[in-house]
C-alpha cells in the first residue's frame, strides 16, 4: 500500500530529524493553500451570481444605448415597457419575457385592524407581473404567482413577513404604501440568496402600476420616451441569442424609427447574459452596485500564482535535500529495492506531509472564513454548501499533491547506487539551472504582486481623496416624508422644518434637493434652443434645488447668478453645469447666460462640474431647477460638534413632530460617498494582504533553500575560513549564487508589471494615478533587501560554528 503504518512512521522520523526544514516546507504549503482557498472562495461567490435560477442559461436582460448626432448620450439597463412583449411575439427563439420597474423610496404603514401600527421606509421593491416568477426561480412559500396580475396585490419575503406580522400568517393582510394606496399580501417568498443582482423584499402588482400611470401616459404601447423598465427575456433551450439580437434593430425601426430620425438620434439595443450582469455590466440604472469582473479575474490569476509558488517552493526545497538522501537511495537499491519501490517510498512521504499540511490549512481556512464573513460584506460562506466548489478544490489540490510528489520522487529515485556509494554524485549544471529558474519564477510573481499592491492601494487612496467638486463634509441627508396629512402642503412643511433646524446651534446650514449626492439622479428633462427646433432636443439629468443648494455644497459659480428665494422669479429659471453647456452646443459658459430654451425657460447661471454619485464616472450633463420642496433635506453640522447621539435624537423628535407617521432615516454623505468606493478599498486590502502572504511564501522557500545550500557547503566554507576567507567574502559568495535569479526576476517582472497594470488602470478608471517609476523601484529594493537579510542571518549562523566542527566530516 502507498500509505501504511511503516511509511507513516518513516515519514514522522524523517520530519523529526529535520525539524527546521520540515516546519518551513509545511508552513509554505499551509499558507499557500489558505490564501488559494480564500481567494477562490471569494471569486467563486462573485461568479455564482444568479446561477441558482433554473433557466439561467436562457435568460437575458435587454439594455440599450442612445446616440445623439453620433455621440452617446447614455447606456442604460432600462428599456421601454413594450420591449418584452414585442420580442416574445415576434422572435421565434423567445419563449417568455417579463418586465419590472423599481418602486422607489416607499414608506410602508399598517392598514390592518388589530395589528400594531408600524411605519418603515423600504427601498428593495419592484413592480412585477406573474411572468417574473416563471422566468426566475425565486421559491414561493405561499400564494399563486398569477395573483401578481391582480390589482393591488403584493408578494413579500419571509423576513418582511416576520418583521411586520411576527408569527402570524401574512397572507390576506393589508399594507399601505406612502399612506395612500392599499395592497393585499397575496404571496410570501423565501428570503433571497445574497448572490443575485435583483435584491427585493416586495413585488407589487405591475398591472396596478400600469393603471396608475394611465393618468399621465399609456405605457403599454409607448416607445421612445418612457424607459424606466427592466426587460428580461427567456430563450428556448438551444436558441441562438445572436439571432434575437438581429431582431433588435428591426424592433426599433418598426416602432419608433421615424421619431429617432427626426431627432437625429439612434438607439442600439443589446442582450446581456444573466450570469454576466453582476461582474461585467456597469451601465446606468443598474439594480445593484456591480462587481468587478476584471478584478476577480486578476485575483483568480493571483490565486493560481500563489499555488504555483507553493508547489515550486516545495519541489525546490525537497529536491535540494535530495543529495543528503542520496546514500539512503544507494543502500536501498544495493539491498535489492526496485526503482518502483524507492519511488513509492518517497512519493508516500510527500503525500503524507501534504495531507497533514492541508488538514491544518482547512481548519485555519474555516476560522479565517468566519472572521472575514463577519467583517466584510463581500465575503460569504454560503459557497461552502456547494458540492461543486469542493469537488473543484479537491481536484486541483489532489492534482497538485500528486504532481509534486511524483516529481520529487522521480528526482530522488533516479540516483545511481554505484555512483552514490562511491561518492561520485554531482549536481549537474542542468539541475542547478532548473533550481535557479524556479527561484526566479517565485520572485517574478512576488515582484509583480508588490508592484500591483502599491498601484492598487494608491489608486483607491487617490479616489478617496479626489476633489469631487463639492463639499459633503459633516452633511446629513434626511428623506422628505412620503405620508402627508390631508391639506398639508409640502412647501409649508419644508419651511417649518428648516426654520426649526435653523434654531439649533449645532446646525450650520440647510438645503433641499430632489436628489442628494451619492445617489443616482432619478429625473430627466429635455432641452433645446427653439431657434434650432426640436431636432436639437437632448436629454439631461434634472435636479430640483432650493436657493441655498450651491452655497451649501460650495459648488463654484462660473457665470451668471444663482437662484433667489422668489418662486415667481425663478419658476422658469435654469442653472446648468459645464457638461450641460457643452451638450447644448456652447463653447463658453458666459455665452449661455440669458439663453431661452424650450418651454419658456431661461438659463441664468452655470456651475462647475462635480461628481454627483461617484468619482468612478465622469460628471453628467445636468440642469437644475428651483423648488421649495423636494425629496431630501441636506443638514450640515458644525464639525466640532461631537455629541452626535443627542443631536440625532433631537432631529428625530422635530421630524416626528412636523411629519407624524413617518420613519426618520438619515445618512452621512461622507459615509455614503465612501460606500461607492468600498469595492475598490476592499480589493486594495485583499490584494495587499495576499501580496504580503505571497512574499512570505517566497521568502520561506528562499530560507529553506539557503539552509539546505549552507548545510551542503559547510565543509567548503570551513576550508575557505582555514585558508583566510573572512565573513564578508563568504557572505558575498553565498549571496552571489542567489542574487542572479532574483536579478533576472526583477528584469522580467518590470515590463510585465508596466504593461499589465498600466492597461488595467487606464481602461477601468476614468480618474486614475500615473503609473510612475517608483512603483517598480520600491519592490526592486524591497525584495533584494529581504533576500539579503535572510541569507545574511543564515551565513552568520554557519559562521558561528568552529572550523574543526565544519571539517570533522572528513
Amino acid at each position: 500500500m502507498l500509505l501504511n503504518i511503516s511509511s507513516l512512521k518513516s515519514t514522522f522520523r524523517l520530519q523529526k530529524r529535520h525539524k527546521g526544514l520540515s516546519l518551513i516546507s509545511m508552513l509554505g504549503i499551509i499558507l499557500g493553500h489558505i490564501v488559494f482557498f480564500l481567494i477562490v472562495s471569494y471569486a467563486w461567490y462573485e461568479k455564482s451570481f444568479d446561477k441558482f435560477h433554473q433557466h439561467v442559461d436562457e435568460i437575458f436582460r435587454v439594455s440599450y444605448s442612445r446616440y445623439d448626432q453620433g455621440t452617446m448620450q447614455y447606456n442604460t439597463v432600462n428599456s421601454f415597457f413594450p420591449t418584452g412583449p414585442y420580442l416574445k411575439a415576434n422572435c421565434a427563439g423567445v419563449v417568455n419575457s417579463t418586465t419590472i420597474a423599481r418602486n422607489y423610496n416607499i414608506t410602508i404603514s399598517s392598514a390592518e385592524a388589530g395589528v400594531q401600527p408600524f411605519y418603515f421606509n423600504e427601498e428593495k421593491a419592484y413592480y412585477a407581473p406573474s411572468s417574473f416568477l416563471s422566468v426566475f426561480s425565486y421559491p414561493l412559500i405561499k400564494g399563486n404567482p398569477l395573483d401578481l396580475d391582480k390589482p393591488n396585490t403584493v408578494f413579500i419575503t419571509q423576513s418582511i413577513a416576520q418583521k411586520y406580522f411576527g408569527n402570524q400568517d401574512a397572507i390576506g393582510k393589508t399594507i399601505k404604501v406612502n399612506g395612500n394606496t392599499t395592497y393585499s399580501i397575496a404571496g410570501v417568498l423565501k428570503n433571497l440568496p445574497t448572490n443575485t443582482h435583483l435584491k427585493f423584499n416586495f413585488l407589487f402588482s405591475l398591472p396596478t402600476h400600469v393603471n396608475q400611470l394611465k393618468k399621465w401616459i399609456d405605457i403599454t404601447n409607448h416607445w421612445y420616451g418612457y424607459d424606466l423598465f427592466y426587460t428580461y427575456i427567456q430563450l428556448k433551450p438551444g436558441a441562438d441569442p445572436a439571432l434575437v439580437e438581429k431582431m433588435l434593430p428591426v424592433m426599433v425601426e418598426k416602432n419608433y424609427g421615424d421619431k429617432l430620425r427626426g431627432a437625429k438620434q439612434r438607439d442600439i439595443f443589446a442582450l446581456q447574459k444573466l450570469t454576466d450582469i453582476h461582474l461585467y455590466s456597469n451601465l446606468e440604472w443598474e439594480t445593484e452596485k456591480p462587481g468587478n469582473g476584471q478584478a476577480i479575474n486578476i485575483l483568480i490569476g493571483f490565486a493560481a500564482f500563489i499555488l504555483l509558488i507553493t508547489w515550486v517552493n516545495y519541489i525546490n526545497l525537497i529536491s535540494s535535500q535530495a543529495v543528503e538522501r542520496a546514500k539512503e537511495v544507494g543502500i536501498r537499491k544495493t539491498l535489492g529495492c526496485s526503482n518502483r519501490s524507492v519511488l513509492l517510498k518517497f512519493f508516500s512521504e510527500v503525500v503524507i506531509v501534504n495531507i497533514i499540511s492541508l488538514c491544518i490549512a482547512a481548519i485555519l481556512l474555516l476560522l479565517a472564513s468566519f472572521i472575514l464573513s463577519s467583517r466584510f460584506e463581500f465575503f460569504s460562506t454560503e459557497i461552502y454548501a456547494d458540492i461543486k466548489f469542493w469537488m473543484i478544490i479537491a481536484g486541483i489540490t489532489i492534482s497538485g499533491v500528486l504532481i509534486t510528489g511524483f516529481i520529487i520522487a522521480v528526482v530522488i529515485a533516479r540516483f545511481n547506487p554505484i555512483d552514490v556509494l562511491k561518492g561520485k554524485l554531482v549536481v549537474t549544471t542542468k539541475s542547478l539551472l532548473l533550481r535557479k529558474s524556479l527561484i526566479a519564477f517565485q520572485f517574478i510573481i512576488s515582484f509583480i504582486l508588490i508592484t500591483g499592491a502599491l498601484i492598487v492601494y494608491d489608486q483607491s487612496a487617490f479616489l478617496l481623496k479626489k476633489d469631487k467638486g463639492l463639499d459633503h463634509t459633516a452633511v446629513l441627508s434626511v428623506k422628505f416624508p412620503k405620508i402627508l396629512n390631508t391639506g398639508d402642503k409640502a412647501e409649508n412643511l419644508t419651511y417649518n422644518f428648516k426654520q426649526q433646524l435653523k434654531a439649533l446651534k449645532w446646525v450650520k446650514n440647510i438645503t433641499i434637493a430632489t436628489d442628494m449626492p451619492e445617489k443616482e439622479i432619478e429625473n430627466f428633462g429635455s432641452m433645446f434652443r427653439p431657434q434650432l427646433g426640436a431636432s436639437d432636443d437632448k436629454a439631461y439629468f434634472r435636479v430640483g434645488v432650493d436657493d441655498n443648494y450651491f452655497n451649501f455644497f460650495k459648488i463654484k459659480l462660473l457665470a451668471g447668478r444663482l437662484f433667489s428665494k422668489d418662486m415667481g422669479l425663478e419658476r422658469n429659471s435654469l442653472i446648468l453645469n459645464e457638461s450641460a453647456v457643452k451638450k447644448l452646443g456652447f463653447n463658453t459658459t458666459a455665452e449661455v447666460i440669458g439663453t431661452m430654451v424650450n418651454n419658456g425657460r431661461t438659463i441664468i447661471g452655470v456651475v462647475s462640474d462635480f461628481n454627483y454619485r461617484s468619482v468612478k464616472v465622469k460628471p453628467v450633463a445636468t440642469m437644475f431647477n428651483f423648488q421649495q420642496a423636494a425629496s431630501y433635506f441636506g443638514i450640515k453640522l458644525y464639525e466640532n460638534e461631537f455629541n452626535l447621539k443627542d443631536h440625532i435624537a433631537e432631529l428625530n423628535k422635530i421630524y416626528g413632530r412636523i411629519f407624524p407617521g413617518n420613519p426618520f432615516e438619515y445618512v452621512f454623505l461622507d459615509d455614503a460617498m465612501k460606500q461607492d468606493l468600498q469595492p475598490d478599498l476592499d480589493f486594495a486590502r485583499i490584494f495587499g494582504f495576499f501580496s504580503l502572504i505571497s512574499i512570505v511564501i517566497s521568502l520561506i522557500g528562499l530560507l529553506g533553500l539557503v539552509i539546505v545550500d549552507l548545510n551542503q557547503r559547510v565543509k567548503e566554507l570551513g576550508i575557505r575560513k582555514v585558508i583566510g576567507a573572512d565573513l564578508k567574502h563568504i557572505m558575498m559568495l553565498v549571496m552571489y549564487k542567489f542574487s542572479i535569479p532574483i536579478g533576472i526576476a526583477l528584469l522580467i517582472g518590470t515590463p510585465i508589471s508596466v504593461w499589465g497594470f498600466s492597461n488595467w488602470i487606464n481602461s477601468y478608471y476614468v480618474y486614475h494615478i500615473a503609473v510612475n517609476v517608483w512603483y517598480f523601484i520600491i519592490p526592486a529594493l524591497i525584495l533584494p533587501v529581504l533576500a539579503a537579510s535572510i541569507i545574511s542571518v543564515q551565513v552568520l549562523r554557519v559562521d558561528r560554528q568552529k572550523i574543526i566542527t565544519s571539517l570533522k566530516y572528513e
